[in-house]
């Protein structure tokens, strides 16, 4: 775990394929030992650069996105499948995994047509995350219960769109 930058580059840098993925526990684990620990009212992500395709998890991607629901964590990711013009069976599972993940915390996936497209999709993580809104509001139903509560924020002008995570947990800790 890091928030100095030239750690995390110097870590991305050294990245090399091979091996079993095991992307539900590294978020899982991420949210677990980490951003769960957090404290106060700090925003809570995961840049997440992934093919997507777990091989080794022990945990589920349910798992793994209910935990990060639970504790308020969106997820960016960028995928590192290479486009091309055959589409492979792990590749489409993969991307879908990645849009999942960030369709259900409200975060953006982000798919580079080669590397040099890294930096730049880095680069329009951090201008979203500069320029975002939080809108709050009190449910009508005040059971703190743990029960997954869906939200929908609608746009009364529909050039704009909202990206918002998709629900929440109603648990005394949120």
């Amino acid at each position: 775990f890091t928030d100095e930058p030239e750690r995390l580059a110097e870590a991305v840098r050294k990245i090399r394929a091979g091996g079993g993925t095991a992307v539900y526990d590294a978020v899982y684990g991420a949210v677990q030992k980490k951003l769960a620990l957090e404290a106060g009212e700090r925003r809570k992500l995961i840049i997440l650069i992934s093919d997507g395709d777990d091989t080794a998890s022990r945990m589920s991607l349910t798992e793994a996105l209910e935990m990060a629901q639970r504790h308020d964590v969106t997820i960016y990711a960028i995928s590192t499948n290479k486009t091309s013009d055959t589409k492979s069976r792990e590749k489409v599972r993969g991307d879908d995994v990645i849009q999942k993940m960030v369709d259900e915390t409200g975060g953006k996936a982000y798919f580079p047509l080669k590397l040099d497209d890294l930096a730049a999709d880095f680069q329009k993580i951090g201008e979203e995350l500069r320029s975002q809104y939080v809108i709050s509001y009190t449910p009508t139903n005040a059971n703190l219960d743990g029960t997954y509560r869906e939200v929908r924020v609608e746009m009364s002008d529909k050039k704009y769109k909202a990206r918002t995570r998709r629900g929440y947990f109603a648990s005394k800790a949120n």
